[in-house]
């Protein structure tokens, strides 16, 4: 068999002896051709998109969903198995992997509200801040984009946020026990361990009995003994501040001074 300008290499009859025998007329070749140079194209395009992938070319970061497009592309139509694309079926298992991860984390939250103030309970699976932060960095890292980032980069920036919210409070002398409260429970949207809950915790049980005290304090006519050794029973089973021990040496005082005003009180009753 030879092409007809080799045909002479074969015999060397002339052409009118010779017969010719093709299995695609003319009609069928240009189809065929336009098959052979599209499928070429298409796999130029996908090698162009992989390497952007696997090097990290592209400006912007291409979607999980198109690496599992170009994998299943390039089984379908057969593309030749180069090391490119195991690089893409490796590049492509790891941010599965990490997509399953983010999403154990976006679905791991847990509601616990305390009777004392509220906030949401620490568990020992959760991951701390700078395993957050780092687990964002890794997101950042992947050659593809995963729909749970974002969510993830939300909840880093709530947390920075409630850190930041939290050193302020707990800085401060007298801080409101509506601001605490509504900072406990911003935690419970929150799935990392926080070790300021703890301390905001005591800060909010402080804020309510300061500000109970202040309350009383307010309003001396309706001031009585069982009032005052009722707010320093509860003032003992605090822990210890400086706010907290200044209100309560100002109320042992006074209830030291209103106890010895009720014994002359007394006395003179008595006398009568």
């Amino acid at each position: 068999m030879a092409c007809l300008y080799h045909a002479q290499h074969l015999c060397s009859c002339p052409y009118r002896n010779l017969t010719l025998h093709f299995k695609f007329t003319l009609d069928e070749l240009y189809p065929l051709m336009e098959s052979v140079k599209l499928r070429s194209e298409s796999y130029k395009e996908w090698l162009s998109a992989v390497e952007d992938i696997v090097e990290n070319k592209g400006a912007k970061k291409k979607g999980l969903e198109e690496l599992h497009s170009l994998v299943e592309q390039a089984e379908t139509k057969a593309f030749p198995k180069l090391s490119l694309l195991d690089q893409l079926r490796t590049v492509t298992s790891e941010a599965d992997k990490v997509a399953v991860m983010a999403q154990q984390l976006l679905n791991g939250k847990r509601q616990t509200r305390y009777r004392s103030g509220g906030g949401k309970s620490q568990n020992q699976n959760e991951l701390t801040v700078e395993e957050l932060r780092s687990f964002v960095q890794q997101l950042d890292n992947l050659p593809c984009n995963i729909r749970q980032a974002p969510l993830l980069k939300d909840l880093l920036t709530r947390v920075d946020d409630f850190q930041q919210r939290s050193n302020r409070l707990l800085s401060d002398e007298a801080p409101s026990p509506q601001e605490l409260q509504e900072l406990l429970d911003v935690s419970l949207g929150l799935d990392v361990e926080l070790p300021q809950l703890p301390l905001l915790r005591e800060r909010l049980e402080q804020a309510r009995w300061l500000e109970a005290v202040q309350q009383a304090s307010s309003r001396p006519d309706s001031l009585c003994l069982d009032t005052m050794r009722r707010l320093i029973d509860q003032g003992v089973g605090l822990a210890p501040h400086s706010s907290v021990e200044r209100a309560m040496a100002r109320l042992q005082e006074l209830l030291t001074v209103s106890e010895q005003w009720e014994e002359r009180v007394l006395g003179l009753m008595d006398a009568r």
